[in-house]
């Protein structure tokens, strides 16, 4: 909180389209900071991200997610528990992902949806949008 602190005060923000993103461990921050911060932040886009095993939260507000992970990543498994190199993660799509649908008021969509194969046409990229939280706006 101390960096956005830091930014409104010496920038011009518009506090009301603050987003936080971030590969790999910045990944692993941007859920923290999403879940942390979910009151002042208008939607997290982590990529290749995770929590470690034993830390995964959920936003205690609706926060939106655009999660983009790889399904073959084995540095940071977005489908596993354990890493290439020995690290243990929270499987994202199982684990992570649904508390963020509930947290969301999306408890009814499927995790599945977000794991889409490689290839995939900008036809079928429009059905895996997360659209349940109605924001005023499209």
């Amino acid at each position: 909180p101390q960096l956005y602190d830091y930014m409104e005060e010496n920038f011009c923000i518009d506090t009301t389209r603050e987003y936080h993103t971030g590969f790999s461990n910045g990944g692993m921050f941007t859920y923290q900071a999403g879940a942390s911060m979910s009151t002042r932040l208008a939607a997290i886009a982590p990529v290749a991200g995770s929590f470690h095993n034993g830390f995964n939260q959920a936003p205690t507000t609706k926060v939106p997610l655009l999660d983009t992970h790889g399904v073959n990543d084995q540095t940071v498994p977005a489908n596993s528990t354990t890493s290439a190199d020995g690290w243990h993660y929270t499987p994202v799509n199982s684990d992570i992902v649904p508390s963020w649908l509930k947290a969301n008021g999306c408890a009814t969509a499927k995790a599945a949806a977000y794991t889409a194969p490689i290839g995939i046409s900008s036809s079928d990229a429009s059905k895996y949008k997360l659209g349940c939280v109605d924001w005023g706006y499209q």
